[in-house]
Formats: structure tokens, C-alpha cells, sequence
């Protein structure tokens, strides 16, 4: 019998290592700038200090867990978590510290030990979780009585630059039918107000949630579509499940498809959500 879930999880891995060597790359300093900026409201969100113990889920390459480490010092503790070994591998050939555990495993199966963690953080990963409800609860039952939970994820996908690609690209060059790329969750974090009412189902007694939009300019429209196709999981992992001359043809139309809306003027446009909250 077909597992969609294992479908999704095998093909999620293969897409992230796919981009992994490509994300940080000189190229996108436009992109590293923006990122920065909103992992540096992840950590006035999260307040860590030294001595800290602390899980990331979804680390990816690392520079939210840079930062992570830098906060809490040698005495304290950064559990970082990936399901991409190439991710893992960049994030440890560029930063190493003595803080920090970096660690592969999909955070939809992994137990956490109740009360262990002074912080949880994740940024853009539990939107692809299989189930956002129960790893919601999960991280709140990880935390200490006086810990703080705070997760970036995505708004609005009708904003998104990616997300509308991405659904394009599978529209357009998938049956309906085809589950060769997985299934993800149809639970969507679209809104503040959603967010924060899962949060305090999950266990979150005080919780509150901020909308950031960012706007990444290239360039050129070659240079925006060439950044999705190279360094976004979704896309890339589409792409990969194409004839290599289909993916040629699968470019040309998304180029198209986007210099005929907002992105005709080469940028980049995503809603962020960012929710912070504690026990109590």
C-alpha cells in the first residue's frame, strides 16, 4: 500500500539536500540580509541567555543556530534538528561549536522529554510538518515552566513568491493524481489569528503572534527565477521529479507565469508569522 506520508517525508529530504550547497551562497546577500533581520526578532521573541538549554527544529544550514549558540555560551546547550543530511553537512562545515548538538531526524517521530528545554524555536519548518497540531503540542510539552516557544512559519501562501510558484509548477506539470512529490499537510497556518488559537490548544497558555512581509529584489526576473529553482526545497524537489528537458520547459513557464504578476518587477514577496507565547 502506498504511504503518503513516507512519500512526502523521502521526497521533503531529497529536495533540501538538493538546495543545501546553494542556499548561503554570495549570490543572495540580498537574501541573507532579510533572513538576518527576521531571525534577530526570533531571538528578542525567545530571550536566550547564557546557560540556556535550547532546541531548534528544522536548523537547516545553521545561521538561526549560530546565533542560538552565541546566546547561550559554552555552558549552555543547542539541540539543533534536520531531516536534510546535506543541510546538516553545510551548517557544520561553516560553524562548529561547542554549544551545539546538531542532530538528523524527522521532528514529526522524535520524542522530546517533558520540561527539558528553557526555549523552543523553528523557523519555516513546522509548516511542513505532517501533522502542525500534534508537533505544536510536542514542543509546548518540551518546555520548562517558565520556557518560551517561538516559530516562524509562513502566512498568507497568496503572498508568497514561493508558494505560488511552487503550486504552479506542480499544476501545471503534474497529474492531479501524481504523488510522486508526497502530500503535505493540509493543515495551513494562514493567519495570525490561527496561529496563536492552535498555540493555545497545544498547551501555550499566553501566546501572541506578528506579521512580517519582506520584499527580496534581484536583479532581473532571470535572477529571481534561477534563486527559486536553486535554493527553494519545494520547487528544486519538483523540479527534480521532471525530465530533465521538461525542467527546461518548466522554467521558461514559470518565467513567465511570473513576469506577468507582482514579480514582474524581479522581487521576491513572502508573509511571515512569527509566534512567540509560554506557559503561562
Amino acid at each position: 500500500m502506498f504511504d503518503a506520508n513516507a512519500a512526502y517525508k523521502a521526497w521533503l529530504e531529497r529536495a533540501y539536500d538538493a538546495t543545501a550547497a546553494s542556499r548561503d551562497d554570495s549570490r543572495w546577500r540580498n537574501v541573507s540580509a532579510e533572513h538576518d533581520a527576521l531571525e534577530r526578532h526570533i531571538l528578542n521573541a525567545g530571550r536566550p541567555s547564557i546557560g540556556d538549554r535550547v532546541l531548534e527544529l528544522g536548523c537547516g544550514t545553521g545561521t538561526l543556530t549560530r546565533k542560538l549558540a552565541h546566546a547561550v555560551g559554552a555552558r549552555g546547550r543547542v539541540e539543533a534538528i534536520d531531516l536534510s543530511t546535506e543541510m546538516l553537512r553545510e551548517a557544520m562545515t561553516h560553524f562548529m561549536h561547542p554549544a551545539i548538538e546538531f542532530r538528523k531526524a524527522d521532528f514529526d517521530s522524535i520524542d522530546l522529554d517533558a520540561s527539558s528545554f528553557d526555549s523552543i524555536y523553528s523557523k519555516w519548518a513546522v509548516e511542513l510538518s505532517s501533522d502542525v497540531r500534534a508537533l505544536l503540542r510536542k514542543m509546548v510539552c518540551g518546555l520548562t515552566a517558565t520556557g518560551r516557544l517561538v516559530v516562524l512559519t509562513v502566512g498568507d501562501p497568496a503572498c508568497s513568491t514561493v508558494s505560488r510558484a511552487a503550486r504552479f509548477i506542480r499544476h501545471g506539470f503534474f497529474a492531479p493524481a501524481d504523488e510522486s512529490h508526497g502530500t503535505p499537510s493540509a493543515f495551513a497556518l494562514a493567519s495570525e489569528a490561527r496561529l496563536v488559537e492552535t498555540a493555545h490548544w497545544a498547551g501555550l497558555g499566553n501566546a501572541a503572534a506578528t506579521s512580517y512581509v519582506s520584499r527580496i529584489a534581484f536583479s532581473s526576473l532571470a535572477e529571481l527565477v534561477e534563486w527559486l529553482c536553486e535554493t527553494q526545497g519545494p520547487i528544486k524537489g519538483l523540479l527534480r521529479r521532471l525530465p530533465v528537458e521538461r525542467r527546461v520547459e518548466a522554467k521558461a513557464a514559470l518565467s513567465e507565469f511570473l513576469s506577468a504578476g507582482p514579480e514582474s518587477e524581479a522581487v521576491a514577496s513572502q508573509q511571515s508569522i512569527l509566534l512567540a507565547g509560554s506557559l503561562r
